[in-house]
């Protein structure tokens, strides 16, 4: 919670500075977005290592056969979770090619319509 927490206000305030600030426009906005996403990483990471929650006891001879089986189980939400975002990425491009920035600005807008 705390790591969401402080990756959301690093997320809230890079945007800040960069597109209004520094006026690097939708590139900072997604360096903010990467900024922050690491803070949450960095601060979870840490909490684990520091709690021993965080162990990995495979024996070397049955890595390729743990891994596999990740694979199996870890491939179809894999699929599910990227291809709504490959098709943002399309419209996305278009939306640049065709309008620039200003194209871009109602989708956020739509995504939070659409959520409700």
């Amino acid at each position: 919670m705390v790591s969401m927490i402080a990756g959301f206000v690093t997320n809230i305030i890079l945007d800040y500075l960069f597109v209004w600030i520094l006026e690097q426009g939708v590139s900072g906005a997604a360096w903010a977005t990467v900024i922050g996403q690491c803070v949450t990483m960095l601060i979870a990471l840490a909490y684990l290592l520091h709690k021993k929650q965080f162990t990995l006891n495979i024996p070397f001879s049955k890595f390729g056969e743990v891994s596999a089986s990740i694979l199996k189980i870890g491939i179809a939400p894999f699929g599910l979770t990227m291809s709504p975002n490959i098709s943002l990425m399309i419209i996305n491009r278009f939306s640049m090619s065709y309008g620039g920035e200003p194209a871009l600005l109602p989708m956020p807008v739509s995504l939070m319509l659409s959520a409700l």
